[in-house]
């Protein structure tokens, strides 16, 4: 993923599809990592904070969840 990206989605409420652009990429910060159980072939995560802008006029309201699939890009 790179800032200037377009990328699709769905809306989780509802399955509407949904279209926008990646704008702002960052780490976040060192105490949202998520730490996993050391076991077999598990790392550490690390949380990035995405910001993307969607088309307007498509179905959707101000804090509705989107899911992407890091296949979906446009």
């Amino acid at each position: 993923m790179h800032e200037g990206d377009n990328i699709a989605g769905h809306t989780v409420a509802g399955r509407n599809n949904v279209n926008g652009s990646i704008r702002f990429i960052t780490q976040a910060p060192g105490f949202a990592d998520l730490k996993m159980t050391r076991e077999k072939g598990q790392a550490d995560l690390t949380a990035f904070q995405i910001r993307i802008y969607t088309d307007p006029g498509q179905d959707i309201i101000p804090g509705m969840t989107i899911e992407v699939n890091e296949n979906e890009f446009t």
